[in-house]
């Protein structure tokens, strides 16, 4: 839309009056909010608040001057979306991150079978109500494009709409669907630089034994065109990331047993079993 927004009659076939026109023609107008006798506008240089009566406009929300996709309501609250997250505009939070994954491209947020949808240049984020991340859909998982433009409801499907086609599933498959699968295998181990016999449950280490290195299957299909995240730890200390399916044991305490978890995800957020010591 361009900068002007106009009242129409009924049928839409007449304009009965201007009720904003920007001096600006570069501000383009991307999304608007009716609520009683005022109108929340998104634009591409800002948030305005408008009166019907009188027809005046201000500039709104914690930035002013900061392009806004969409409007919507959410859990009864006012968001809009930004290019690097979502704006409460009720209280001025702002969500950058959602677990550890940014929030980039944000083009609209929905709220559909208790679940919130956000649409993003980089998939799509489904979160509970307290929006804690459950999954996220991209190309890795079967949408023709990780570049989400909009996603539409009926009783039974989401059709989700990208920038290469529109891809469909069933609501309740989308939601209920687990995202984690089955641990990763372990697929050789070197200890000082020779290959160890490794019998699927115990790495047997000598005195002499500080160089290991466990190299690993994960159970996603392996491709160059998507991405997949890696993590591992030993015994109770925090996950570690990892950037490929090896990796080098710290130095370890002699005499001890130690357990090693590895685990696997395609979102960054939901991750694979691990039954791994």
């Amino acid at each position: 839309m361009d900068g002007e927004r106009a009242l129409m009659n009924s049928d839409a076939s007449k304009t009965l009056d201007t009720l904003i026109s920007f001096p600006d023609f570069s501000q383009n107008v991307s999304s608007i909010y009716s609520h009683g006798d005022s109108l929340l506008v998104a634009t591409n240089k800002g948030l305005y608040l408008s009166r019907f009566k009188p027809k005046q406009y201000t500039s709104t929300g914690k930035n002013p001057d900061k392009k806004v996709n969409h409007i919507s309501v959410i859990g009864g609250q006012l968001v809009v979306c930004h290019d690097d997250g979502i704006e409460f505009l009720n209280t001025g939070e702002e969500i950058k991150i959602l677990g550890s994954k940014p929030l980039n491209g944000v083009k609209k947020i929905s709220e559909m079978n208790d679940m919130i949808w956000i649409i993003t240049t980089d998939g799509l984020f489904i979160c509970d109500k307290n929006l804690n991340p459950v999954k996220v859909y991209n190309r890795s998982n079967g949408v023709s494009s990780s570049s989400i433009n909009d996603i539409s409801f009926n009783d039974r499907y989401t059709c989700i709409s990208t920038s290469k086609g529109i891809s469909y599933a069933l609501t309740g498959d989308i939601i209920q669907h687990s995202s984690t699968l089955n641990a990763v295998t372990i697929d050789m181990i070197k200890i000082n630089e020779h290959n160890s016999y490794y019998n699927g449950r115990t790495i047997q280490l000598g005195a002499n034994d500080n160089d290991v290195t466990v190299f690993f299957n994960s159970p996603y299909y392996n491709s160059y065109r998507y991405k997949q995240y890696y993590r591992y730890k030993l015994d109770n200390n925090n996950w570690t990331p990892l950037e490929n399916t090896a990796f080098n044991l710290p130095a370890l305490d002699g005499g001890m047993a130690h357990k090693i978890s590895i685990q696997a995800s395609i979102d960054n957020i939901n991750w694979s079993t691990t039954n791994y010591n």
